[in-house]
């Protein structure tokens, strides 16, 4: 007969400045990964695409939250930001993809 050991949670560490746990790795692979989603579904170059995931990332890091505007209408306008002139318009749906 086989036995399963049980385990049971003793600690959740939220690490939300990246002191304890390194995740600027994985914020440039999810950059890569949106840049590699902006290219194909909307037609940017690669150097475009990058530089709007780039910049949303700069921007996001600076300020993950607003407190006077809805979560989801502040990630809009970071996109908007990162998107600048060219695509602004485009941050709804783009945001809501």
């Amino acid at each position: 007969m086989e036995r399963h050991q049980t385990y049971s949670i003793k600690c959740i560490l939220f690490d939300l400045d990246n002191t304890l746990i390194e995740t600027r790795k994985a914020d440039e692979r999810a950059c890569k990964k949106i840049a590699d989603v902006l290219k194909l579904k909307y037609d940017l170059t690669n150097e475009e695409a990058l530089s709007i995931s780039t910049k949303f990332l700069r921007n996001f890091r600076k300020c993950p939250e607003n407190t006077h505007m809805d979560l989801d209408e502040w990630r809009t306008y970071l996109w908007s930001q990162a998107l600048g002139e060219k695509h602004r318009k485009h941050a709804v749906s783009w945001f809501e993809t």
